[in-house]
């Protein structure tokens, strides 16, 4: 309670209404000790470098280990010390986490600027089209296949592009021809997502009368190169973009997603207003709900970063995404928005149960490639021996000094050993973790963060019947 206490207080200070107040370019994340203060003599702070965070941290440990309350103390300091824009993605529906949000909001005077996206509260949910600002066709392509499982397959993955290109491609020069300006969205494309909807295409395409126009004969060479595809694998791709599209254009997703003509919050961040965006995803109502929600809202939010960096122009306020579970939020792709986002000071949070469970979402290759391009890792309790095993080679090796017994008396030997055991993570208790970054290599233990005086009850839920 008392390291509650300092917590707060510590805020309140900060935020006092002074001519000059005191800006801090760090987040704190806890206390404890640098490893290499072997002894313990001297318990310290231990503070993120905000700008060391553009390079991202990642973050494993087991369930009930701390994570979600660390996303909650760090995402609070974002909003309300350091003035970011903030997006949360949340798949427990933590209504403690939503509730320090949505108060950190308040007291930092952002209480409009903050936004709930939720398929589960439908009618509490902003309404927005991740179609709706794009700068190349390709990124609305992105946006349909990061949905689409491919469990590694990256031939299937291709052909699911070449699909949904043809799809969004043709609709798009349609539209222009007979000057329909309003976005595309999941629902239009739902219906040609078939081999009849594919031939309609083409046909409507033939129809145009602009023989100077390559456009069109590109397309309509495209439509008949995947009518022409393998069967199978044709059959497999289209089932499973049916699948993912129904979803996104009908229920709990088609709600927040499937009819919306505008994107308010993709609008703000572009025009460099402050916006917080909680996303809720009901993982334990819906796996597939939850996942397709957090996937579709961070490839929305990976064009928006790409056309920043394309402009060498960077997020006013900058941004902060915290992504709870991250492993279930990964898809093709994704890697680019851990290792090219920086130049828009942007600073991305993702915390998992296990390291397994990225290479199960988007294969060792890209899993490894997401890990490499974070700055910052944090390790809390682990419970996988291997995991445990990969996280202490983090903290590197350290010279010891052996005493070894031989025929000319007492000798010493130098050798060198883990400076971290793997039964070292694996013994952390709650809250309790190990950080390795740019800052140092350090062991601590989280600030509590004690409850918010804003509290949000969700709405009771009815059965359908």
């Amino acid at each position: 309670m008392n390291a509650s206490r300092e917590l707060n207080s510590f805020l309140s200070n900060l935020l006092k209404n002074e001519k000059h107040p005191k800006i801090v370019n760090y987040t704190n994340i806890g206390k404890g000790f640098d490893l290499k203060d072997i002894k313990q003599e001297e318990f310290i702070d231990i503070n993120l470098n905000n700008d060391f965070r553009r390079g991202h941290v990642v973050g494993f440990g087991t369930t009930g280990a701390g994570k979600s309350r660390l996303i909650e103390n760090m995402a609070e300091q974002d909003i309300m010390i350091h003035g970011n824009c903030v997006v949360i993605i949340d798949p427990k529906i933590d209504n403690a986490m939503l509730s320090r949000a949505y108060q950190a909001a308040v007291r930092s005077g952002n209480e409009k600027a903050f936004m709930l996206l939720s398929p589960v509260h439908p009618h509490l949910s902003i309404k927005l089209n991740p179609m709706s600002q794009y700068y190349m066709d390709e990124e609305i392509v992105g946006h349909i296949v990061s949905a689409i499982e491919t469990n590694g397959d990256i031939f299937f993955y291709n052909i699911a592009i070449e699909v949904s290109t043809a799809i969004v491609k043709s609709r798009l020069l349609i539209k222009k021809y007979i000057k329909d300006y309003t976005p595309l969205s999941f629902r239009e494309i739902y219906r040609y997502a078939g081999y009849e909807g594919l031939s309609q295409l083409r046909e409507n395409l033939e129809k145009i009368n602009n023989s100077k126009d390559r456009d069109l004969e590109d397309m309509v060479i495209l439509i008949n190169n995947v009518l022409g595809s393998n069967a199978d694998y044709f059959s497999k791709v289209v089932s499973s973009l049916r699948t993912v599209l129904t979803q996104m254009s009908t229920g709990a997703i088609g709600a927040v997603f499937g009819g919306a003509k505008r994107n308010r919050f993709i609008e703000m961040l572009e025009n460099d207003e402050k916006v917080i965006l909680y996303v809720q995803t009901p993982s334990m109502l819906s796996k597939r709900t939850s996942d397709i929600t957090a996937k579709v809202c961070l490839s929305m939010l990976q064009s928006c970063i790409g056309r920043k960096s394309v402009v060498d122009e960077k997020f006013k306020y900058g941004l902060s995404i915290y992504i709870d579970e991250a492993s279930n939020s990964l898809y093709q792709g994704i890697e680019n928005l851990f290792n090219k986002s920086r130049s828009t000071d942007t600073r991305i949070t993702a915390l998992s149960q296990n390291y397994a469970d990225y290479i199960d979402a988007v294969g060792k290759d890209k899993a490894k490639m997401i890990l490499g391009n974070a700055n910052g890792k944090i390790f809390m309790r682990l419970t996988d021996p291997d995991s445990a095993e990969d996280a202490a080679r983090y903290a590197g090796e350290i010279t010891k000094w052996d005493s070894v017994i031989s025929t000319n008396g007492i000798m010493s030997k130098q050798t060198k050993d883990m400076a971290l055991k793997p039964e070292n993570l694996m013994e952390l208790k709650p809250r309790e973790f190990f950080y390795f970054g740019m800052e140092g290599k350090f062991r601590g233990k989280t600030t509590p963060i004690g409850d918010t005086e804003i509290k949000i009850t969700p709405p009771k839920m009815v059965n359908k019947r």
